[in-house]
């Protein structure tokens, strides 16, 4: 899925400079020289390097996101759930933890923390197929993207995070127009969860930017609060047939992302997944609330020659209720 980059080279052109023969001229060679041998030898006291901070020293985030880590850089990062040696993306950087920090903290150990991942938009549910994700807990230190109303500064604070490389290697359905236009170097976007609250409360994602998929702008670094897209229980209202009612439970501030159905129109049987959104950060959102939906699993209107709408219809669940976690979702009746 992600695409790896080998480093960013840069020529050094050397151009000879014809000078007069002065004093000053050799004088001012001379100090040049000798500060370029104190730098090659260690002598003079050069700054510390650059990405040593997470954005560098006078360096744009827009430069940083050429700056990224190969797939088994961020993996060997990763030890046993914790990381054990930085990592950095755009203008994220993760450190390693004190060795005596528990490594369930935040109410979450490895598994609960990589389930959440599964469930976050951008990332899980509505993220790349097939992504390789690497999750572990480490310090996290985020600069360089503007910052959402209500969502914490993080500088070398506790997360469990979920690091996704290259989001945007994926098929796209570009116009026309776009795709006949010249393109450079494709600079990926790399995605990160980052869950810095109790039970997975307070999760900021972060995007890197990079190339737009279809030409045009690069798009920039961004962090949002994360949104937890969920399969949610359902239960079926009336009988069922083409088109039928069912209620699920959800946080009360929860929005319906989208209802599928997929079946077989001669055993009239259909699988169907109700998926709710809602922020992890959510305030005053954890009452459960009973919401409506309809499910139409054969269209009211057909072409010719498309086969007959089915006889009897059977709604079954297309994944497992118990597979969510039940802090997300609050209580089932």
């Amino acid at each position: 899925m992600s695409r790896r980059w080998g480093p960013w080279l840069s020529e050094l052109t050397c151009h000879t400079v014809t000078a007069r023969r002065s004093i000053p001229v050799l004088l001012a060679a001379v100090l040049v020289a000798a500060a370029g041998l104190g730098l090659g030898l260690g002598l003079s006291e050069a700054p510390a390097r650059s990405d040593a901070h997470p954005l560098g020293q006078g360096r744009s985030s827009a430069l940083l996101t050429n700056e990224r880590p190969a797939l088994a850089t961020v993996t060997a990062a990763v030890v046993g759930g914790r990381f054990v040696a930085p990592v950095t993306l755009g203008g994220l950087t993760v450190d390693p933890a004190p060795a005596r920090t528990t490594l369930a903290p935040l109410g979450l150990d490895r598994s609960a923390a990589a389930r959440l991942v599964t469930y976050t938009g951008g990332i899980g549910v509505l993220g790349p197929p097939d992504p390789v994700v690497t999750v572990g807990f480490g310090l996290v230190t985020l600069r360089g993207a503007a910052r959402p109303a209500g969502t914490p500064v993080l500088q070398r604070t506790p997360a469990w995070v979920g690091i996704v490389l290259g989001v945007n290697g994926g098929a796209y359905n570009c116009p026309a127009e776009r795709a006949a236009v010249p393109r450079g170097p494709v600079v990926p976007e790399d995605r990160a969860v980052l869950f810095t609250g109790q039970d997975g409360r307070g999760a900021v994602l972060y995007d890197t930017g990079g190339s737009s998929p279809c030409g045009g702008s690069p798009i920039p670094p961004t962090r949002s609060v994360a949104m937890a897209v969920v399969p949610v229980a359902w239960r079926q209202l009336g009988p069922a047939g083409p088109t039928t009612t069912v209620s699920y439970q959800a946080p009360q501030c929860a929005q319906l992302s989208g209802v599928s159905a997929s079946g077989d129109v001669r055993t009239g049987v259909y699988h169907v997944e109700v998926d709710v959104t809602f922020p992890f950060a959510r305030t005053a959102c954890d009452a459960v609330k009973t919401f409506t939906t309809t499910v139409t699993v054969f269209p009211g209107s057909v072409g010719p020659g498309a086969p007959s709408p089915p006889t009897t219809v059977v709604l079954v669940p297309s994944s497992a209720p118990d597979a969510v976690p039940a802090l997300l979702v609050g209580s089932r009746s």
